[in-house]
């Protein structure tokens, strides 16, 4: 691996490119792009060694009881509902109790229109809220990851948003990567980042959860001045211009010579029809979708398109789409309308339910947990 070392002149030239790429998409792609291996080095060296040192560190592999099978834990991030929660509800009651556990953390619980901590099914899953905001969600992701890891049987932990819905049933996420080691990242490769929507392998979870204080310690003095350990783990107050929730572990991985465990997948869909944000997903899906649909915000650098309104065909073609295994930024209570703009009878959700062959009752009259 090649690590750039320059004048302090340099430094600051790089350090000021990579505050550019952190703040704004167009336009700066192509006249700097700045690796975050060389920045991370030359910021602070100290805690780049440290870090590095970690490569020849032992893999923590998924270890289920004889017999039994692995397991893949989904880790919701939510504001304050689930508005797809009678969805996700079905989805999972379609799947072995054994393939799969569930985990919950709302950064407004309180502001909730349904108390979900005394919810049968979902009440067991809910984390205790830690401090989190858009771009600054990791303490709380590591600390459901490392909730999640206390199973031996988990193999993947696959991040999904409130606003997320699944395009494919759990059968087929489950052959897609509970049998696998890699981490699936939604890479963008220009800055060397990848989308915090990802399936995230034992081997890499139990490493960053392992070693937290290191991955924050690696981004002090990134466009920001931190001097204690307290400030090190508030990046949210002291470091603005670090995107924690993209800039944090693709990259960091790769630094220690573990490509072998990443998986260039993009298992959550979602709308960046801006071209310079970089995340990859594959050419044409979710065309028809983009042009049937009623969409919010402009899909640029910093929030993908929000749809209110989707068209069938739209969605049935995300739903066919081999890649994708779920699909995010759906608002509450999607209608489903055709191409020519008349509505529909069907809920995304009632829609999705029928798609993907889901059946079954209420998850507020669940006695089956």
């Amino acid at each position: 691996m090649k690590v750039l070392f320059l004048t302090l002149a340099g430094v600051e030239g790089a350090l000021r490119a990579h505050k550019a790429s952190l703040s704004s998409c167009a336009g700066t792609h192509a006249k700097a792009v700045v690796h975050m291996t060389d920045t991370l080095s030359m910021a602070n060296p100290t805690a780049f060694k440290q870090w590095m040192a970690l490569k020849d560190e032992a893999e923590d592999l998924p270890h289920p009881p004889k017999g039994a099978p692995r397991k893949i834990a989904f880790a919701f991030l939510v504001e304050q509902d689930l508005p797809y929660a009678q969805l996700w509800y079905n989805w999972f009651q379609s799947a072995p109790a054994q393939n799969y556990t569930l985990l919950v953390h709302q950064a407004q619980g309180d502001d909730a229109d349904r108390d979900y901590t005394t919810d049968p099914f979902w009440g067991k899953a809910i984390m205790p809220t830690m401090n989190s905001s858009w771009c600054h969600m990791e303490h709380a992701r590591l600390a459901m990851a490392r909730k999640a890891l206390q199973d031996p049987a988990v193999a993947q932990i696959v991040w999904l948003s409130g606003d997320s819905v699944p395009l494919k049933t759990f059968g087929d996420v489950y052959a897609d990567l509970a049998h696998s080691n890699k981490t699936s990242f939604c890479i963008d490769k220009t800055w060397t980042r990848a989308e915090m929507w990802a399936a995230w392998a034992r081997p890499m979870a139990s490493l960053f959860v392992k070693h937290e204080d290191k991955i924050f310690n690696l981004f002090q003095g990134v466009d920001c001045n931190v001097d204690t350990p307290a400030e090190r783990r508030d990046l949210l107050k002291h470091c603005p211009n670090v995107c924690e929730d993209e800039d944090f572990y693709y990259n960091q991985y790769l630094m220690l010579g573990k490509q072998h465990r990443i998986r260039q997948h993009c298992v959550m869909w979602t709308d960046w029809s801006d071209p310079n944000k970089g995340f990859h997903h594959p050419q044409g899906v979710g065309d028809s979708l983009r042009k049937c649909g009623m969409i919010t915000g402009d899909g640029g650098c910093n929030h993908p398109n929000e749809f209110y309104q989707v068209c069938g065909k739209g969605i049935d073609e995300l739903v066919d789409n081999k890649k994708a295994l779920f699909a995010r930024k759906f608002r509450d209570a999607s209608v489903v309308f055709t191409e020519d703009g008349k509505e529909m009878t069907k809920s995304l959700n009632d829609w999705l339910m029928e798609s993907l062959d889901l059946s079954g009752g209420s998850d507020d009259d669940d006695d089956s947990k």
